[in-house]
């Protein structure tokens, strides 16, 4: 499994799946200081597993979720911190798990969505 964040993988060349997304491993050291917080994405092409990490904030903001199908390009702009372009398009679609399964919609709405299940549980 390739654990480093910039090399690129032979026969990959996605779409990648994104199969987990946990807080990056920063081993016996402690997080840089001033350094974000970051996420670690274990995503899957071409029966390959990979790691990249990117800014836990931005991970938040993008609503990543297992299962999700991520683009190099998108995976490489996440990686600078930066949102993806046309990501909150309503036209630029992602699966997204929900209660009733696997939903095609936008990054706006499954936003949307995950307000609304808050307002649910605080009910």
């Amino acid at each position: 499994m390739d654990s480093t964040n910039n090399e690129q993988e032979d026969g990959c060349q996605g779409p990648y799946t994104l199969i987990r997304v946990t807080e990056a491993d920063y081993g016996c050291e402690e997080r840089p200081e001033g350094a974000p917080l970051m996420c670690a994405l274990l995503l899957e092409a071409g029966g390959r597993k990979i790691f990249r990490e990117i800014p836990d904030e931005l991970c938040d903001q993008l609503g990543l979720v297992p299962g999700m199908q991520l683009t190099e390009g998108e995976i490489a702009q996440m990686q600078e911190g930066k949102k993806p372009q046309g990501w909150d398009d309503l036209t630029h679609r992602h699966y997204y798990k929900t209660d009733i399964g696997m939903v095609c919609m936008s990054a706006a709405e499954y936003r949307e969505y995950r307000m609304l299940k808050v307002q649910e549980k605080e009910k």
